[in-house]
């Protein structure tokens, strides 16, 4: 009786689990959904933008790690691939955007504003992140400025 019990017990926690795992794990999308989301991640430059931030943290690992030889760098970075990144964005954009939605923004990309938003958004943000940087100087001068008004200015940390 004892080892039928546990037969049950054990198929009943096996069976829970997998609906439990089930519910957890996110769906994957369809074969044609998930091509349209690698050819959206591709029209948009997804992969090789997260090349050009690989490209950026390389640099500053090799400042960091002067003893390191350029060929180890080179190597490494030969390989990753553009790939590998659109590989991550295919289930988050499949769990954010129907297959309906994915196919407009690939209508959209592909049409002629489409393709100016994409060739012109890297400068846009280039000029917000600099807009961004001088609002934020002028910010930090306000508050010593205010901090100095209200008597601030002069407090040390022991104080």
């Amino acid at each position: 009786m004892k080892i039928r019990t546990g037969i049950v017990a054990f198929a009943t926690a096996f069976t829970l689990g997998e609906q439990l795992h089930a519910q957890q794990a996110p769906p994957t999308p369809s074969d044609a959904k998930a091509k349209d989301i690698r050819r959206l991640l591709e029209v948009t430059g997804s992969g090789q933008l997260g090349l050009q931030i690989i490209d950026s943290l390389l640099d500053t690992q090799k400042k960091a790690l002067p003893g390191v030889p350029e060929g180890f760098w080179q190597e490494f970075r030969a390989s990753l691939k553009a790939e590998e990144f659109v590989e991550l964005g295919v289930p988050i954009y499949d769990k954010y955007l129907s297959h309906q939605e994915i196919r407009g923004l690939l209508d959209f990309y592909q049409s002629p504003l489409g393709r100016k938003i994409l060739e012109v958004q890297p400068l846009i943000l280039q000029d917000s992140m600099a807009a961004g940087q001088r609002w934020g100087e002028g910010l930090a001068k306000k508050i010593l400025e205010r901090l100095r008004e209200k008597g601030y200015g002069r407090q040390t940390r022991s104080q």
